[in-house]
């Protein structure tokens, strides 16, 4: 899986795992996290957490929780 920063808020998560595709989406910061904002897909970077952990699950299809 690769975030990669396409614009001021907006990141593009794609994956060589067909089931998580790929997304654009907007971030908001919510206290230590920052969490995607609109469509059907969860993205949540818990910055609290060392390493920090991402939590990613687009359409319900499939999920993935990582480490930095």
């Amino acid at each position: 899986m690769t975030v990669t920063q396409s614009g001021h808020r907006k990141v593009r998560i794609t994956s060589d795992y067909p089931r998580l595709g790929a997304v654009e989406l907007e971030l908001d910061r919510v206290g230590e996290t920052i969490q995607g904002a609109g469509a059907n897909v969860v993205f949540l970077l818990d910055l609290a957490k060392d390493p920090q952990q991402l939590h990613y699950n687009p359409d319900g299809e499939a999920a993935y929780v990582g480490r930095r």
